[in-house]
């Protein structure tokens, strides 16, 4: 009966310690995935695979294996902690081609860097005395391709209402609602990957008069383990009935509280 055993789990013994079936999935055990997906902002990610070549020993062969997860962006940062596990196992003859499947899941952060992410798989034979890893990759898409130097407000549009349309061309009537949308960026963290930022706004006409001044219109701050690289901002003002048709430019004060910035952004409309 030894040597039946010895000869039958011979194969798993000699073969390398290695992955298969590696898959990404857009929920668990969902159909696979392409080679390479591509994942939104705050989207869940699910993946699985199998672990081959492990060592089965004893007359009652068992098996140990351990296995870490990591996530990694383009920048080599961490998306979320680090998944580990272990799988043990009493091994039956007529389980001999069995291969533990793996499943873990994690979200791509909501302000993501885009481009090319990692996933690295390390495993751990633990009776066979082998190590193995390897390293998988997906894309994920974003406005911003690489964190900002320098404090910046992007990407801003008029709309009609908070949740939009967009006021196309800038152009109000008097009496109207004017929202602003926008996103910040390049700001400073401090630990735990926390900022601090807070904005205000101004309203002038054509001379420059201002008809309008709030110093600290709204303030954000978090604290994460993924750094949030921009957050999204909305202001609204409204205007008297009796303001005159003219140009006017509605200014934004950004400040960064931890990097100790500043800056404005001018963004001239219409009342027609």
């Amino acid at each position: 009966m030894l040597l039946f055993l010895l000869v039958l789990f011979a194969p798993a013994c000699l073969a390398e310690l290695a992955l298969s079936e590696f898959h990404f999935h857009s929920y668990e055990d969902s159909p696979p995935l392409a080679v390479r997906p591509l994942f939104q902002a705050g989207e869940n990610v699910n993946l699985s695979f199998r672990i081959i070549g492990f060592q089965a020993v004893g007359d009652e062969p068992k098996m140990h294996v351990r296995y870490q997860i990591e996530v990694r962006d383009p920048a080599g940062r961490p998306v979320a902690p680090p998944k580990s596990g272990e799988v043990k196992a009493q091994i039956a003859p007529e389980d001999k081609e069995w291969m533990p499947k793996i499943r873990h899941g994690f979200q791509v952060p909501g302000a993501p860097q885009a481009g090319e992410y990692k996933v690295l798989v390390r495993v751990s034979d633990k009776l066979g005395k082998k190590d193995a890893e390897q390293e998988f990759a997906f894309e994920v898409e974003s406005p911003y391709h690489s964190a900002p130097e320098g404090l910046k407000l992007t990407n801003f549009h008029f709309l009609r209402g908070e949740n939009g349309p967009e006021a196309v061309g800038g152009s109000f009537q008097p009496g109207d609602m004017v929202w602003g949308r926008f996103e910040m960026t390049g700001y400073k963290f401090a630990a735990k990957n926390r900022y601090k930022i807070s904005y205000g706004v101004e309203l002038r006409d054509l001379e420059g008069k201002v008809l309008f001044r709030e110093p600290k219109a709204a303030a954000e701050s978090e604290a994460s383990f993924y750094p949030k690289l921009y957050v999204s901002g909305l202001l609204s003002l409204s205007l008297d009935k009796t303001i005159k048709p003219s140009r006017y430019t509605l200014v934004v004060f950004l400040r960064d509280e931890i990097g100790d910035q500043q800056i404005d952004s001018e963004h001239p409309f219409r009342v027609e």
